[in-house]
């Protein structure tokens, strides 16, 4: 899948701020946790089998309102910024990241997918270490800074394995695009592949059609893409960069974005549009013809964007499955407001 298009940034905070060491890792916890909360919708439980301890269940394992304090604490220290989180909203987003971790682990036993404690400390141990050179800091300092401790680090990069091994049994065999599929897709998209440019942009990827509405009025009202990245990002590289995007060739990155970046015109501010499982609003800066491409020539490239389209097609029809097994199995209280986890029975 791919890193531009990961939508649950802003709630895996965690992997936000503190991306795991393993490739891949990252982007596939954040991609379960962000179509979890983008599939939404339903009833929550009464709660009533919810233990006294607790604000909610996932397949009869408590999620305790001790676990929710601490993680309340930890996203309120880790958000930098110069808003800070309302305790409504460090709680809610505390829940969502213990369902949602909760989810992945149940399904990782379902499926007898199982992450050593050897694997996940080595992953924690690479982790702290590399972050640990790269601010200067001690392991000690580090942890400080970032509000929390190594088994906060350990559980996260425990997820994020698991999370990882399961999308690798999601994707594995499938078919290869055939030259058929990829003939189709050279003359579907000539912008792309029979007469590419290289392209310069700024862009904003949204988690909703309305924060990209509110985005597109801010730009125009002469906001800059930094300062709404800030405000309305769901994409981490994006908000990162201030939304730039420098030197984008067609296949380096998520197909739907491509195809806006590539056929807008110089200059004008467009979206929003639908990109992956967000919206975004854009504007291309500058435009560098390319040598034209003949199928041949083209063939690799298209080959590796049409793989990662099966890919995400495959990976999202499992969340959509993950989301059916595991919601009615999430029981909450009446107190905890969350339509993207909490199910109908305990």
């Amino acid at each position: 899948m791919n890193g531009l298009i990961d939508g649950a940034d802003r709630v895996f905070w965690w992997l936000r701020n503190h991306p795991p060491v393993t490739a891949g890792i990252g982007v596939a916890v954040v991609a379960v946790v962000a179509a979890l909360l983008l599939l939404g919708g339903g009833d929550k439980g009464s709660g009533g089998n919810v233990p006294a301890s607790a604000i909610a269940t996932v397949g009869g394992t408590p999620i305790t309102n001790a676990s929710v304090a601490h993680w309340q604490t930890v996203y309120t220290a880790s958000n930098t910024g110069t808003t800070k989180p309302t305790v409504a909203q460090a709680r809610q987003a505390a829940f969502e990241l213990l369902a949602g971790s909760a989810w992945i682990v149940k399904e990782a036993e379902r499926q007898k997918v199982v992450v050593s404690d050897a694997d996940a400390k080595r992953a924690t141990d690479d982790y702290l270490t590399q972050a640990a050179t790269s601010t200067k800091l001690t392991k000690a300092a580090l942890l400080k800074q970032m509000g929390t401790t190594e088994a906060d680090v350990q559980f996260q990069q425990r997820v994020s394995l698991l999370a990882g091994k399961l999308q690798q049994k999601i994707v594995a065999g499938l078919p290869a695009p055939s030259s058929a599929d990829i003939s189709k897709a050279y003359a579907a998209d000539p912008e792309r592949w029979a007469a590419p440019s290289q392209r310069d942009a700024e862009a904003v990827i949204t988690a909703s059609q309305a924060d990209a509405e509110k985005a597109k009025q801010e730009l125009q009202g002469g906001a800059t893409f930094a300062a709404v990245n800030q405000k309305y990002s769901s994409n981490s590289t994006l908000s990162g960069s201030g939304g730039a995007l420098k030197a984008l060739k067609p296949g380096s990155t998520d197909a739907s974005v491509e195809r806006a970046i590539f056929s807008a015109p110089k200059g004008t501010l467009e979206g929003p549009v639908k990109a992956g499982n967000g919206y975004m609003v854009f504007r291309v800066s500058k435009v560098t013809a390319l040598p034209k491409q003949t199928l041949a020539q083209a063939t690799a490239a298209i080959k590796t964007d049409l793989t990662t389209a099966a890919q995400n097609t495959a990976t999202n029809g499992f969340l959509a499955q993950l989301r059916k097994r595991w919601k009615p199995q999430t029981a909450c209280r009446a107190t905890v407001k969350s339509s993207a986890y909490c199910g109908t029975s305990a």
